[in-house]
């Protein structure tokens, strides 16, 4: 997960507890 959370910061998406609701 951590490597989607990465990539998700990336995207523009929330620095972190966006990775929670992609799970």
């Amino acid at each position: 997960v951590m490597t989607e959370v990465s990539k998700q910061s990336q995207e523009g998406r929330s620095s972190s507890g966006d990775w929670t609701e992609i799970e």
